[in-house]
């Protein structure tokens, strides 16, 4: 990206900070009004922390305290580009009242559905449990979207998660990937594990971090080729313990890089059959905050989508032991998987 005029950056109404070797070289009204105590010639890290602003490339990050940043190298350094938060309180109360009623009406559906589906395979009509399972894998879609729009509500007025368990990520994300490979089958890209840490204790609530790496997996398998492969990886990065999803798909276009935070915010095409409501990474995002955490989001050099769930690594407890795990059983991974595991996997055989 060639130099751009500081006076076009003066017009904007997100906030602008220029940097160079690791100094900031400019502010914007904008980002002078936001940060008062921060100057030109103040050291990048007076701003974002370290583990936040050492990507390389084009790429964007949610910051510890919720701000979506983009970043777009230049011929001289670096630019950075936050919006800045807006409290938006009514819009999160509309989103969670929402929510619940769509996850009480799919919830209300699957209980009927429970009932019927033993008289659907006394009538053992193959045709029939292929409608069957496919009305039931749609509930599911829908029990999905209606946890996200939740999700956002909840989460967005949501106090720190850190404290409430101490749970293993090597322990959490193996099991996610055993599950999924099996679930996924050959059809799906392959999904390897990567680790060279024993255990890696975070802090928080165990659900919610494995709903956001399903997430992250739906985003994979959906747009990775069937010979392609998707790399999950838990590691330590100074005090951060740090869950990236890569994979060798299409990977994430620069031109929305500056967005993709805020993607459900955008039209898309309706006969894209891969088109969602876009939440996935905007809850991934309010999950990693409430848990004193950030999200790094760019392209690998494979070429597919690279993202990063950064959390603070716990202190290790008296009792804990690597094999503890808070896998949450195979409910959360049909729900959040929804879109791209096969019909099959919604038959009684897996759902009982």
């Amino acid at each position: 990206m060639p130099e751009i005029p500081t006076a076009v950056f003066g017009l904007m109404s997100d906030a602008v900070i220029c940097e160079s070797g690791g100094k900031i070289t400019y502010m914007n009204p904008a980002a002078s009004r936001y940060l008062p105590k921060v100057s030109p010639g103040d050291g990048l890290e007076a701003v974002f922390p370290p583990e936040n602003t050492d990507g390389e490339g084009e790429y964007a990050f949610s910051s510890e305290d919720g701000l979506n940043v983009s970043v777009c190298p230049t011929e001289n350094g670096r630019v950075f580009v936050f919006t800045l938060p807006d409290d938006g309180g009514e819009v999160k109360e509309l989103c969670s009242r929402l929510g619940r009623a769509l996850r009480e009406s799919a919830s209300v559906f699957q209980m009927t559905f429970g009932l019927v589906s033993p008289r659907l395979e006394e009538l053992r009509d193959r045709q029939l449990e292929t409608y069957a399972a496919m009305a039931e894998r749609s509930c599911y879609s829908v029990l999905r979207a209606a946890m996200n729009i939740s999700r956002l509500g909840e989460l967005e007025a949501d106090e720190k998660r850190g404290g409430e368990r101490v749970f293993d990520l090597v322990s959490l994300c193996g099991d996610i990937r055993d599950t999924v490979s099996r679930l996924a089958g050959k059809k799906s890209a392959k999904i390897v594990f990567e680790t060279k840490e024993s255990s890696v204790p975070v802090s928080g609530d165990p659900r919610l971090i494995e709903e956001a790496v399903l997430n992250l997996l739906s985003n994979s398998l959906k747009y990775t080729p069937e010979d392609g492969e998707i790399d999950i990886s838990v590691s330590k990065k100074g005090e951060r313990a740090v869950i990236r999803v890569a994979d060798t798909g299409r990977g994430i276009p620069p031109e929305i890089m500056n967005s993709v935070f805020t993607r459900y915010g955008e039209k898309t095409p309706l006969d894209d059959p891969k088109t969602g409501l876009g939440l996935g990474i905007a809850v991934v995002r309010q999950i990693a905050v409430v848990h004193g955490g950030s999200v790094i989001v760019g392209n690998w050099k494979e070429g597919g989508a690279s993202v990063s769930i950064l959390l603070p690594i716990a202190r290790m407890p008296d009792r804990f032991h690597s094999g503890e795990t808070a896998y949450g059983g195979i409910q959360p991974i049909l729900t959040a998987l929804s879109e791209v595991l096969p019909t099959e996997c919604y038959t009684p055989k897996y759902l009982d």
